[in-house]
């Protein structure tokens, strides 16, 4: 399953748990809308993503609200996201709860040897300093598959990226060739082909 399909299955199951399990009141009427957890995400991103306010006046829509945290999810920048409701007095509040991926504090490449650790982190738009966002780092894995394929290695693969905590882990391949081997030769002797080959 490749990293696309993967994260699209997590969110799935992500929102499927933020709005089963979260304590929501369906039967009153929304009055106020409270978001919690935003401390280095700008909140205009939540709003140009999700109108939440349009929820104001009405009752809470399973089926909505779901469409909604699954769109916030997508931005990449939220490790997990809950909805619940707080009565008090007549009020109606939705609150909808963010938790944010870590900032990354540092970047950790295996595997290469061609090309330097230092050339592969400016090619990233994931910076030490800046939160993880799972978008981003998608576009990372393009922006390396093709730096390589560009300077010839073709069987170039990443094999993981991952996160622990604020650790970023790059794992790639460079794709060498430690053995070729000739079938059919007759007059012409392999050691003369591979001379004459042009690999990286």
């Amino acid at each position: 399953m490749n990293f696309k399909k993967t994260l699209l299955l997590i969110i799935t199951l992500l929102v499927l748990v933020s709005t089963t399990d979260a304590k929501i009141n369906y039967k009153y009427v929304v009055t106020n809308i409270s978001i919690k957890g935003l401390s280095t995400i700008d909140a205009t991103k939540i709003n140009q993503e999700v109108n939440f306010k349009s929820i104001i006046g009405q009752n809470i829509r399973p089926s909505q609200l779901e469409k909604d945290i699954e769109k916030l999810y997508i931005l990449g920048f939220f490790e997990s996201i809950s909805a619940s409701s707080e009565i008090n007095d007549k009020e109606h509040t939705l609150v909808i709860t963010l938790k944010e991926n870590p900032k990354i504090k540092q970047i950790c490449i295996e595997g290469n040897t061609a090309i330097s650790d230092k050339t592969i982190k400016k090619l990233l738009h994931s910076k030490v300093g800046k939160t993880l966002n799972f978008n981003t780092l998608q576009k990372d894995k393009h922006r390396l598959q093709t730096f390589y394929q560009k300077k010839g290695y073709s069987l170039f693969k990443i094999l993981e990226i991952s996160s622990d905590k604020a650790t970023l882990f790059i794992q790639v391949s460079e794709g060498y060739v430690d053995q070729i081997k000739f079938e059919g030769l007759n007059k012409i002797r392999a050691s003369i082909l591979i001379r004459d080959l042009d690999m990286k």
